[in-house]
């Protein structure tokens, strides 16, 4: 499965817990030991530390159109990768400041970035740059 919502995520969006337009909205880079749960796994706090590669700034530019969620493509600044790689998934999440509540909204495989697919991203001293998908999912649909 390239992309999937956590279900938690789902929950928290039909009972409003969930405010894609003001809401802090962050995306972690994972290594492949990191595995998901779409079930299981609720919050940044079920990924641990050693399988984060980065963690980006606020998503700016985040619209939500017909249950399509979209942002602004990202940079991540090669200062701000925490572990080596290699990143071979992305997970977006709700950042409250507490890594035991912040809500993980939807995962993306390396099948839907060029640079994370195969045998994933590896830090070279380089910025990353991420862009969302131009398909009419975009960054997720719920």
């Amino acid at each position: 499965m390239a992309a999937y919502f956590y279900d938690g995520a789902r929950e928290d969006f039909a009972g409003a817990g969930i405010d894609w337009d003001t809401h802090n909205i962050k995306a972690v880079l994972c290594k492949a030991t990191y595995v998901a749960s779409q079930s299981a796994d609720n919050f940044l706090s079920d990924i641990t530390a050693g399988n984060r590669v980065a963690i980006t700034g606020n998503l700016s530019g985040k619209t939500q159109t017909d249950g399509i969620l979209d942002a602004d493509d990202i940079t991540i600044a090669a200062a701000s990768f925490l572990n080596n790689g290699p990143a071979t998934q992305l997970v977006v999440y709700r950042d409250t400041g507490v890594e035991a509540t912040s809500r993980l909204i939807l995962r993306h495989d390396g099948t839907t970035f060029a640079g994370l697919a195969g045998s994933g991203y590896t830090h070279a001293g380089l910025d990353l740059k991420i862009q969302w998908p131009g398909d009419a999912n975009k960054l997720g649909r719920l």
